[in-house]
């Protein structure tokens, strides 16, 4: 048996929005929180939540759902901050609900242009019997997602927004 292209596995984490299966690799996947409140950051984009606190770091939180053109959900308790982590950003994305992390031959994988044009943040197609997964581009959800600038916001927010109360007493 060789080891080829053919038999590389890849381990993926599979989430739902709107009804339908999507994954990421999961090793851009530092770990996946329920949902917890998070404090707007104003004049960002619609799709950025705002930031929030995890273990001590403010991060940015961001709706896959507004970055993909999937329209709103509600927060119910089904849904999961899946936390990203892409070089040096970190960052959380609003996931309906957390399925499953799976093992996937690269054989089941199919090429998004094989499939469907303009798919920018498409890497794959994964089908597993007759179920379909759209696996993202980590990279290109991060650069969408504006998770570095927001990011930069939630450094600028927990800096900028400290109040002297001597001053105002």
């Amino acid at each position: 048996m060789g080891t080829d292209a053919a038999d590389t596995e890849v381990q993926v984490v599979v989430f739902e929005l709107a009804g339908e299966d999507f994954a990421l690799p999961v090793q851009h996947v530092r770990e996946i929180l329920t949902w917890q409140p998070v404090t707007a950051v104003p004049r960002t984009a619609d799709h950025v939540l705002g930031i929030t606190n995890i273990r001590g770091q403010v991060t940015p939180v961001v709706s896959l759902r507004a970055i993909l053109g999937l329209g709103e959900a509600e927060i119910d308790r089904r849904t999961r901050i899946v936390v990203v982590e892409l070089g040096d950003e970190v960052g959380g994305l609003v996931v309906d609900a957390v399925k499953e992390v799976l093992r996937v031959s690269s054989e089941n994988m199919t090429q998004p242009s094989d499939v469907v044009s303009h798919a920018e943040h498409l890497k794959a197609v994964i089908q597993v019997g007759e179920r379909l997964i759209l696996l993202l581009d980590a990279a290109s959800i991060v650069r969408e997602g504006g998770l570095s600038a927001a990011a930069a916001a939630a450094d600028t927010a927990g800096t900028v927004d400290t109040v002297d109360t001597a001053a105002t007493a």
